[in-house]
């Protein structure tokens, strides 16, 4: 289970990574950071992704690497599980680290007028 579940975060978090970089999480979607900050404009939604990639880039490593590791190196079920906690919490500390740097991004947008 923890392969499986390390896995698809490593591509989840490299989905995310690789559109934030190349702009392609479209405007308001229902995946995506979605704060008050980010959904203020198009602008705003797409720096905030775009300056969290690295960060997430970083996520889906350690994800990644966990998967590796307990694939490769666990001899038991304790050792497995302390790949898992060791790797996981490498991994949403650098989520983390991508919402501060997507949140801070989007925060320096003003809110677009709406036409209602």
């Amino acid at each position: 289970m923890t392969i499986g579940f390390s896995l698809l975060l490593a591509v989840v978090f490299g989905a995310l990574a690789v559109g934030g970089q190349r702009e392609l999480v479209p405007p308001k979607a229902f995946y995506g950071m979605r704060t008050e900050a980010t959904m203020r404009s198009d602008d705003a939604w797409m720096a905030a992704h775009r300056e969290a990639a690295p960060a997430n880039f970083v996520a889906a490593a350690c994800f990644a690497a966990t998967a590796l590791g307990a694939g490769l190196f666990a001899s038991s079920a304790r050792s497995e599980s302390l790949i898992a906690v060791i790797g996981w919490v490498a991994g949403l500390a650098a989520v983390g680290v991508a919402v501060y740097l997507g949140q801070r991004a989007a925060g320096t947008f003003e809110a677009e007028a709406s036409d209602d």
